[in-house]
């Protein structure tokens, strides 16, 4: 082989190994980009859950101040006044047993009046939409509650961080109709057995 084909030779290996490894040093670039994305991914969706569960922990011990002794009542936002149509008619208020005083709304951002409303401060999230109630559903059984901010300390001190939001609301499954339909045609004996 001629001096001149060597070098040509070496030339031409030398530029496809610099193409190789700048090809190498892409693919590693993106490798770290799309594994950083999945990881900040990771962390949003662990804050979004724990936000979940602050707001159950929340809903949870509104339903046990409010609700836990049995010196009150529970009914659905119909009860409280809330019109046929409402947002609110499937809220659960919880009233006193003597009947003073306001009910409390156990959904976020409720106001304390007696009929439910929202706190006009608050941002307003749908909590049980189209997907949830069926293709039949109406606006009428959707449910929606007021969007409360979680925030965590920051620095300089004092200053507050927001780390995400949520909502809550508490269902009266005591206020459902039984789909259970009475069989007119069952006869019963004295001992209360069914003659068929």
């Amino acid at each position: 082989m001629s001096r001149r084909h060597e070098a040509g030779f070496a030339l031409l290996l030398t530029l496809t190994l610099l193409a190789l490894l700048v090809v190498c040093v892409l693919a590693l670039g993106t490798l770290a980009r799309v594994g950083g994305l999945a990881s900040a991914q990771g962390v949003h969706q662990l804050q979004a859950r724990q936000n979940a569960l602050l707001g159950l922990s929340l809903a949870l011990g509104r339903l046990q101040k409010s609700a836990g002794p049995d010196s009150c009542t529970t009914g659905t936002g119909g009860v409280g006044g809330a019109a046929a149509g409402s947002r609110f008619r499937q809220w659960c208020g919880v009233w006193p047993a003597d009947g003073s005083g306001n009910p409390v709304w156990l959904a976020s951002g409720a106001g304390s009046g007696a009929s439910p409303a929202f706190d006009p401060t608050r941002a307003v999230v749908r909590l049980v939409g189209a997907g949830s109630v069926g293709t039949e559903g109406t606006d009428k059984e959707y449910v929606e509650a007021g969007k409360e901010s979680v925030v965590v300390p920051g620095e300089p001190a004092g200053a507050e961080v927001p780390a995400g939001n949520y909502a809550y609301w508490v269902g009266d499954e005591g206020a459902k109709v039984s789909a259970v339909i009475a069989d007119a045609e069952v006869q019963v004996s004295p001992s209360g057995r069914s003659l068929r």
